[in-house]
């Protein structure tokens, strides 16, 4: 099975990224992102595939590494171009220590997507139907707002 561990944002947070995805999907049709069940997070890793039988061991793991409830700062726009990914960066020491215990300890139980040493922090607003000149437009006209959130659980399901 797929397994991921994230942190969602407040429902005050969590409400206005959905606005700007919905937006963004309206105005580029881009309605991929929006398609998500989990809806707007931060992905701290991603493993590809891991067996029922170790899931005891990982939430021990994630257990490990969960840390007291931190500030982020999610503010301006990126692009992943390998994925056609158009995200609100976010900053945070707390986050990339989090990814780097994960990570690090997770890697016994097979492949993870996310590399330790070039974790971005984000949150995707849109991927896969993003046209390239439709990302650099959003890019030059997109709000450079600065939301501050508290990070208050580590989701893993």
């Amino acid at each position: 099975m797929k397994f991921w561990v994230g942190v969602m944002p407040p429902k005050e947070i969590f409400d206005e990224i959905l606005k700007i995805q919905e937006e963004i999907a309206n105005k580029y049709n881009t309605y991929y992102s929006l398609e998500n069940r989990i809806g707007p997070h931060v992905t701290i890793s991603f493993q590809k595939s891991i067996e029922e039988k170790s899931l005891k061991q990982v939430e021990d793991i994630i257990d490990a590494c969960r840390s007291e409830p931190f500030k982020v700062t999610v503010q301006g726009v990126g692009r992943f171009y390998k994925t056609n990914t158009i995200y609100m960066g976010v900053k945070s020491k707390e986050l990339k220590k989090l990814n780097k215990c994960l990570v690090s300890r997770l890697r016994q139980f097979g492949e993870i997507s996310l590399p330790r040493k070039r974790f971005t922090g984000h949150i995707t607003v849109a991927y896969e139907d993003v046209k390239k000149e439709d990302f650099q437009e959003y890019s030059r006209n997109s709000k450079r707002e600065t939301f501050f959130m508290n990070f208050l659980q580590i989701e893993y399901t």
